[in-house]
């Protein structure tokens, strides 16, 4: 039988946990990246809406329209800015998360690995004293026959 790691079933607690953050971080990164896309997206309407041709006749009810459609793009830009904080926020705080879980997993892997090793030694060790014993047992056969 082999080595036999008493904290296993912690370990692999451990393992999942970290692994439900990852994907939870890859979730809230792939939502920042669709609201930073929205983001430019509607940053590119505006710029498009606010660069009119200086030299082209303005229609007073059109020029209207623009600015209010300009006034509500800004306000759409202003909410989408706010929500890209925050899932930037989210972010970090759960790459944080993932940072600690992974620490967490890290130090009984270390202890696991020692204790694996710890147990190897010792084996190895009974096995020399058993070898040293035949050896022993061996030669004082030989000798008391002689």
């Amino acid at each position: 039988m082999g080595f036999q790691f008493p904290l296993q079933r912690l370990l692999t607690y451990k393992e999942s946990i970290e692994e439900k953050k990852k994907e939870r971080l890859a979730d809230l990164q792939d939502r920042r990246r669709v609201l930073e896309e929205e983001l430019s997206d509607t940053q590119s309407q505006y710029k498009i809406c606010s660069s009119n041709n200086p030299k082209a006749k303005v229609n007073i009810l059109q020029f209207g329209h623009q600015l209010a459609y300009m006034e509500y793009l800004d306000h759409v830009i202003d909410e989408q800015t706010i929500a890209v904080q925050k899932a930037s926020f989210n972010v970090d705080r759960c790459r944080k998360e993932v940072v600690e879980a992974m620490r967490d997993r890290k130090v009984i892997e270390k202890l696991k690995v020692k204790q694996e090793a710890a147990y190897y030694n010792e084996l190895e060790r009974k096995e020399l004293m058993e070898l040293n014993e035949i050896a022993l047992n061996k030669y004082l056969k030989e000798n008391n026959h002689k």
